[in-house]
């Protein structure tokens, strides 16, 4: 594991440890971040491109042909999915634009956006971040920008990007 890599992670339980009031008891296992590479499946193409002509992008198409997907599997909705928007017009580097949805019928509904770097990882454990029960999610760019979501289940706290 490279040096980068070592701080990018200690930097992360460094954040949950001062974010947090107290642990759940237990061992905790975070994963390798993985990328967020998939395309976009079949059954997600007509919602996506619903979600996005609703937003009023333009060039829907072209978007979707740059759009990368992958599953957040959620502990309040275990139904959730990532998108990552890789247009230029959305990205700063390898930090883009990024989503999390759920199906509602035919439709995707939108529950975060934010800027994130490709690679994600979610740890088995909640922390107590102000007073709520929370499953933190962590994204992070190649060069270190990591951005940390909790889950909660009123919903998605969005911590900004950080080195």
């Amino acid at each position: 594991m490279t040096s980068i890599k070592w701080i990018g992670i200690n930097w992360l339980f460094a954040l949950i440890i001062a974010l947090s009031a107290s642990v759940t008891t237990g061992s905790a296992q975070i994963p390798e971040p993985q990328p967020i590479a998939q395309s976009i499946p079949d059954k997600w193409l007509g919602p996506f491109a619903q979600f996005l002509r609703d937003l009023g992008m333009s060039n829907v198409g072209s978007i979707m042909a740059q759009t990368k997907f992958g599953t957040i599997g959620g502990a309040h909705r275990p139904d959730s999915v990532v998108f990552r928007i890789e247009d230029k017009g959305a990205c700063a580097e390898d930090v883009c634009l990024t989503i999390i949805g759920h199906p509602s019928g035919d439709r995707f509904v939108t529950d975060a956006m934010f800027a994130a770097g490709g690679r994600g990882a979610w740890g088995d454990h909640t922390v107590e971040f102000l007073g709520l029960q929370a499953v933190p999610h962590f994204f992070e760019s190649r060069n270190g920008t990591t951005t940390v979501l909790f889950e909660t289940s009123a919903g998605w706290i969005v911590s900004p990007p950080r080195r």
